[in-house]
């Protein structure tokens, strides 16, 4: 099971780098093999409770915290670039599904 964690934090840092770089295909390949790396975690089963297991989960789910504020720092630069083209073209304010839209609801 260790080694499968290993793994997993491996796929996500390579996610991590992956978004860092802003490519679609180091992004499209680094999730691939982060599914990989899932379904290999899945396959061993139940976790371990060791002292060593414990730090591998910790470390895993901080690279997905890494990974996830990535992903929406780059969805929100990717909608800023999408309302600026709109202005642009002196096109409406584009609706979306907001934090403010899911509070005044």
């Amino acid at each position: 099971m260790i080694a499968a964690l290993a793994g997993l934090a491996r796929a996500q840092e390579q996610l991590v780098f992956a978004l860092d770089s802003g490519r679609v295909e180091p992004i499209e390949t680094a999730t691939r093999a982060l599914g990989e790396a899932l379904a290999q975690v899945k396959r061993q089963g139940g976790l371990e409770t060791t002292p060593e297991a414990r730090d591998a989960v910790a470390g895993a789910l901080g690279l997905v915290d890494a990974a996830a504020i990535r992903t929406n720092f780059l969805a929100e630069q990717a909608r800023r670039r999408l309302d600026a083209l709109m202005r642009a073209r002196g096109a409406p304010p584009r609706i979306g599904y907001t934090r403010a839209a899911q509070h005044s609801a």
